[in-house]
């Protein structure tokens, strides 16, 4: 029964997309929805920026059904529906990153506060025994990740399809844990949100029959799904209260899944502040851009970091299954960005080499 909700769920928050994409599509003008080419995006024409919107709308119709799964969705609504519309206004009128950040820590505190969804414990990352924090530093602890994978998605979305298809797939990842640690709520979610973003690529990914996206999804989509993969990032990594002794995925494990934008935004801060600039500050240094710069076609580019993210899920998802130890997993992804910081100033290094694949 749970089952055959989640499949009619995908399937109404699938056409609600459809729906709202074309109507937003048409509307776009007259809202002032509207991303224009300048010196730091390249791509051709007028693009209306409403995927954003049409996502949210459908999952929010979507969750009405079926009753049960509601009111466990009403403030990751209330969240998502927060960012989505300071995305909105900073599409319009270009609010600016302290605004943004500042909402965006707010919304984390209402996650935090009347979601009840934050880090209780980190699980076993030095080998004795799993990290309880104290409630103060969970807290900010929470609201520092929440913010850090908000910007990470929001910074990934640089190409025609890129953002969409890396979230579409962490949500395909986390109804798989959702499924495999009995959390149906969840599962009922995340087939809700991969279903409104397999309706938007249908308008943004690049095909043989569309060279080029015919809508964004602006800071608004970038923001919304950013929220909505930590919510559960970090709720299926933390104890159910209403089962106490089901299974949860480690953190350490979200960290592996998530793993390529959280390194490229981590890399880009640290570059920025060393260099006396803004964290935040909006540059064409990003992975994808580097490899744009390499000579890669933007849908070779998606197919690259995708894969990627599939190495790095894979990884994460296997040393959890497989029970090998938090602390291994954290000294290996160590490791791995260690190893993604030394090719990416190689890159940068030699900006006029061109790859092959």
């Amino acid at each position: 029964m749970i089952m055959m909700q989640s499949v009619l769920g995908f399937f109404a928050s699938l056409l609600f997309c459809v729906f709202f994409m074309m109507l937003l599509k048409k509307a776009a003008p007259a809202l002032k929805l509207i991303d224009k080419p300048d010196a730091r995006k390249n791509h051709e024409g007028e693009i209306p920026a409403i995927g954003g919107l049409a996502m949210f709308f459908s999952v929010a119709l979507s969750c009405l059904y079926p009753g049960r799964f509601f009111r466990e969705f009403e403030v990751m609504l209330i969240c998502m529906g927060l960012l989505a519309g300071c995305g909105v206004l900073d599409d319009r009128w270009n609010l600016g990153s302290r605004r943004r950040l500042l909402v965006q820590i707010m919304t984390a505190m209402v996650m935090i506060g009347y979601g009840k969804v934050f880090l209780s414990q980190l699980g076993n990352l030095w080998g004795q025994g799993n990290v309880v924090p104290d409630p103060a530093f969970s807290w900010l602890f929470t609201v520092f990740c929440v913010v850090g994978v908000v910007n990470a998605i929001n910074m990934v979305d640089g190409v025609d399809g890129l953002a969409g298809t890396l979230a579409l797939f962490y949500f395909l990842v986390f109804s798989f844990v959702a499924l495999f640690t009995s959390r149906p709520a969840l599962l009922h979610f995340c087939l809700l949100m991969a279903a409104s973003l397999v309706g938007f690529l249908g308008f943004n990914l690049r095909t043989p029959w569309r060279k080029k996206a015919s809508v964004f999804m602006g800071n608004a989509g970038s923001m919304m799904l950013g929220l909505s993969l930590a919510w559960l990032a970090i709720d299926l990594t933390q104890p159910d209260v209403s089962h106490p002794a089901s299974l949860v995925m480690t953190p350490v494990t979200s960290v592996w899944i998530l793993a390529v934008p959280l390194m490229d935004t981590v890399f880009l801060m640290v570059k920025r502040v060393r260099a006396g600039q803004s964290p935040f500050k909006a540059d064409r240094d990003h992975l994808h851009h580097q490899l744009l710069n390499a000579g890669l076609s933007p849908e070779r580019v998606v197919l690259v970091i995708l894969s990627l993210s599939l190495i790095a899920a894979g990884i994460g998802i296997s040393g959890w299954m497989l029970g090998i130890p938090d602390d291994l997993m954290l000294a290996l992804f160590l490791c791995c960005f260690a190893l993604y910081g030394y090719v990416r100033v190689g890159m940068e290094a030699r900006p006029d080499r061109e790859l092959e694949l």
